[in-house]
């Protein structure tokens, strides 16, 4: 890649917490030349310098091209609940991020910067820990120039839909993660802004053929 060639950012999932905040803060950033979201239907309004495409995630050989260097963000993911089984849950957080990874792949990506999940393992017990597991393993196994993958513990922010269990899970997790010292500091909550300026601070770093940030090393907000 050319010193001035303007970089292209590509963000998948960009309507859930973490992608909303990640369109916020890299329009706000002005490090990338475009931010082209990829959605599934049209989007109200956007950022000054973020544009949008419709795809159908199902069909990958209608997925688009695009010129330059790109950088490839991906915040997609759902819940077994929303999705409505098993096999649904595994097409998004699976097939979905892995076809596109390897469109974009073939298609000038140089950096790959994906939200997984703490516990991610393709030997794990729990079904949803097995599915990132398995979705890092395929792809570490694409080669691209740079993967970077967070692994974020719950999730804090301010979702757009509304989900009793998990809203009652951080109540509680706010009123004793204080005690949460040493090996379980992990499993504080981490913050939808943390984890996108996160991987914005990852677009930046060169060198880095593979790079995991456990929920722990997710700093702050205010130190970007």
């Amino acid at each position: 890649m050319l010193m001035n060639e303007p970089l292209t950012a590509i963000i998948i999932g960009a309507t859930g917490l973490i992608g909303t905040e990640l369109v916020k803060q890299l329009a706000e950033s002005k490090r990338y030349g475009k931010v082209i979201l990829l959605v599934r239907s049209p989007l109200p309004s956007l950022p000054s310098g973020v544009e949008y495409r419709v795809i159908n995630f199902n069909e990958p050989h209608t997925y688009p091209v695009f010129e330059g260097a790109l950088h490839l963000f991906c915040a997609m993911g759902t819940t077994i609940k929303k999705a409505g089984s098993q096999e649904a849950f595994k097409q998004v957080d699976f097939t979905y991020v892995v076809n596109l990874a390897q469109h974009f792949r073939n298609h000038g990506a140089t950096h790959f910067i994906a939200v997984s999940a703490i516990g991610a393992d393709p030997n794990a017990n729990i079904f949803y820990s097995r599915i990132k597991g398995e979705t890092e393993q395929a792809l570490m196994q694409l080669n691209f120039p740079q993967l970077t993958l967070l692994r974020p513990s719950m999730l804090g922010g301010n979702r757009t839909e509304f989900r009793l269990g998990e809203r009652v899970a951080t109540l509680i997790l706010k009123l004793i993660q204080w005690t949460f010292v040493g090996g379980l500091r992990r499993y504080r909550i981490v913050y939808d802004r943390d984890v996108a300026a996160a991987m914005i601070t990852a677009s930046r770093r060169d060198g880095r053929a593979l790079e995991i940030i456990e929920s722990e090393q997710i700093p702050g907000y205010q130190n970007h």
